[in-house]
């Protein structure tokens, strides 16, 4: 609460230092070209204060961040050049000024949605990828624990292949392949019954068959790629 307080204290500061000098300073004799140079400032600057809530989450949250803050940065800092000149300057008609700060907003609008679907892009790619990583990891978290509770020396051993056959295999899967997937996460969880009921018969069995269906998922998903 304290964070979000500064923050917010930080984004009012700009306001303020620029509204007294506005005011004070320039003052508002400046016609209807300096209250467009008024307001495209602030827009720039609220431009550059919202950026932070159009940022993707992601693993590359940061590189996000930075592109769309560079782009944000520079339209702000580009927009105070300009609107100071021209109301300094005082010589600019209205519809030169409304032309160049529209101009400048629409090109920075264009870049900036831009950048946010080449950010969704990546986001998604990464929500996929991280996706198909839950396959392998699941089955092996799970294949891990039932090793655990194994005594057979006959049995542990299979359970051990059908460990490292699942870990070494590919780890981005396809649509080819979601129904060996599915198999082996139901046979891991009856392998799992198996083993706490001392059933040694159905564990070597189910142990094969995971293997043989872990080894059929890797060849479909050679043969798609």
């Amino acid at each position: 609460m304290k964070n979000k307080a500064l923050t917010i204290l930080m984004d009012i500061v700009f306001l303020i230092v620029f509204n007294v000098i506005f005011f004070v300073v320039i003052g508002t004799d400046r016609g209807a070209a300096g209250w467009v140079c008024y307001a495209f400032i602030h827009v720039a600057y609220l431009a550059l204060i919202l950026t932070r809530f159009a940022i993707k989450d992601g693993k590359s949250k940061a590189v996000f961040g930075f592109s769309l803050y560079w782009l944000s940065s520079i339209y702000f800092v580009l927009e105070l050049i300009v609107g100071l000149t021209f109301l300094l300057v005082n010589q600019i008609g209205f519809k030169i000024s409304l032309l160049v700060q529209l101009i400048m907003f629409g090109i920075y609008l264009v870049l900036f949605i831009a950048n946010m679907r080449a950010n969704e892009s990546t986001a998604a790619a990464e929500e996929k990828r991280a996706g198909e990583q839950q396959f392998v990891r699941f089955a092996t978290l799970r294949l891990q624990s039932v090793f655990g509770n194994v005594t057979d020396p006959t049995l542990k051993k299979k359970v051990e292949k059908a460990y490292d056959t699942i870990r070494t295999s590919p780890v981005g899967t396809v649509a080819e392949a979601w129904e060996a997937e599915n198999a082996i996460v139901q046979m891991i969880g009856q392998l799992e019954v198996a083993v706490a009921g001392g059933d040694l018969g159905t564990g070597n069995l189910l142990a094969d068959r995971i293997v043989q269906t872990a080894e059929q998922r890797t060849r479909q998903i050679s043969m798609s790629r």
